[in-house]
């Protein structure tokens, strides 16, 4: 089932492609391997099956080296949107993308 997410269209930072390999770790849920696609200040874009994982869920986004807290904005067959739950600040940003180079 495919879930979009109303109002406003928070996409307004800059996004960058990258291919992080990514742990999704949700409330009395087992754990999802899933890679980042892309990632802003604000949020990701992530390649997993995740059916039991749905739009509002607060989950653990886990990069081995890191971890966040996001919010799941939208899901569709394969893929998720979520929004940090602080914007990221330059350096993480800069890390991130870094290490998705790395790997691409």
């Amino acid at each position: 089932m495919e879930t979009k997410p109303v109002g406003l269209d928070r996409r307004e930072a800059e996004r960058f492609a990258v291919d992080l390999p990514a742990t999704l770790r949700g409330y009395r849920q087992s754990p999802v391997d899933a890679r980042v696609d892309d990632v802003s200040t604000g949020g990701a874009l992530i390649a997993a099956d995740a059916p039991d994982i749905l739009r509002g869920d607060e989950i653990l986004l886990d990069l081995d080296w890191c971890e966040f807290v996001v919010t799941v904005a939208w899901t569709t067959e394969g893929h998720l949107g979520v929004i940090f739950h602080r914007p990221l600040h330059a350096v993480e940003l800069n890390g991130l993308r870094e290490q998705g180079r790395r790997r691409s």
